[in-house]
């Protein structure tokens, strides 16, 4: 392959691309900076990539249960801290933009609810988002459904909630 000028570099990527092209397959090429390019080629390469994946992936696990814990709380001040101040948080009932919009809610939600239970089921990360497959029972009402965040220096900047009403205990009078 030439450069299209001599400033570009061109990386052989695999043989892989070779197969696609041969059976019609269509992709597209994209430019990568060179600090982003991971030559999987070299197994030292591979196990410090996969290490540091790990470690990023546990690091974001950790972070989410410690959001999870503090909503369980109705800790308004813990669950804030896992925020960044631009942060975005979307529901099926709200559009909140930043911390400030964030509190009000919690504030109004925590004080008309005295019952709330919040627990993850499972969580998975993986780079920079994380994945709460969750039950949250509110008073009478059990909702099921999952939370998918995005973090960046361990802050969460959106959350955006799918919920979905499971069960309504209706009242015995």
């Amino acid at each position: 392959m030439r450069a299209a000028s001599p400033s570009q570099e061109i990386f052989y990527v695999s043989e892989v691309i070779n197969q696609l092209v041969l059976m019609g397959k269509k992709g597209e090429v994209k430019t990568i900076a060179r600090s982003g390019y991971v030559n999987f080629y070299e197994p030292n390469i591979v196990v410090e990539y996969l290490s540091k994946a790990s470690r990023n992936s546990d690091t974001l696990v950790k972070l989410t249960h410690s959001y999870v814990s503090a909503f369980n709380r109705k800790d308004i001040d813990g669950v804030l801290a896992h925020f960044a101040e631009d942060a975005l948080l979307f529901d099926p009932l709200v559009k909140l933009s930043g911390k400030n919009e964030i509190r009000s809610f919690l504030e109004e939600f925590f004080s008309a609810n005295k019952e709330i239970s919040f627990a993850s089921k499972s969580i998975l990360a993986h780079e920079s988002s994380s994945v709460i497959h969750f039950q949250l029972a509110v008073g009478s009402k059990l909702y099921q459904g999952a939370d998918v965040i995005q973090w960046a220096d361990g802050k969460i900047t959106k959350l955006q909630a799918y919920l979905t009403l499971v069960a309504h205990e209706k009242s015995k009078y």
